[in-house]
């Protein structure tokens, strides 16, 4: 595992807690990316706590005159799958000793259309739905 194949995570801005902020903290990455990797459905149900306690993705709507607040809860959103996509990367090299930084081959989507994570080893989400799915889009040329 190489330094570039961990930077490329930014795990300054990751939703980690516990053992794995420490070793972040302590920048004991081997030990970071083998905690993680060994941990998944630990860590993976606690980011999926962290992102339904937060609420998902804002809408700029529920932020009408507060784009500070609206652009927090947006990196929060994406701190949290950031983490989720770094937890998968450390469970595929201890699984498989795939590259952190490689490309996944048939892994389900990170969120599914309710604003969910999505468990990598199981495929299903997890938690309650946060948001509506959006409308189907308009077939093209849908005869308006």
């Amino acid at each position: 595992m190489s330094g570039a194949e961990v930077s490329v995570f930014g795990l300054e801005r990751m939703a980690l807690r516990g053992r794995a902020a420490s070793l972040r903290a302590s920048g004991a990455i081997p030990g970071l990316v083998r905690e993680l990797g060994d941990n998944y459905d630990a860590y993976h149900a606690d980011l999926a706590a962290q992102l339904e306690s937060n609420g998902g993705r804002p809408e700029p709507e529920d932020f009408p005159d507060d784009f500070a607040g609206y652009a927090a809860g947006c990196a929060q959103a994406v701190a949290i799958v950031a983490t989720e996509q770094f937890l998968r990367a450390c469970r595929r090299y201890r699984v498989s000793g795939a590259p952190l930084d490689a490309r996944p081959q048939d892994e389900p989507r990170l969120v599914d259309e309710y604003q969910r994570l999505v468990s990598v080893v199981t495929g299903k989400p997890s938690g309650r739905r946060l948001r509506s799915p959006a409308p189907p889009a308009p077939a093209p040329g849908g005869g308006d």
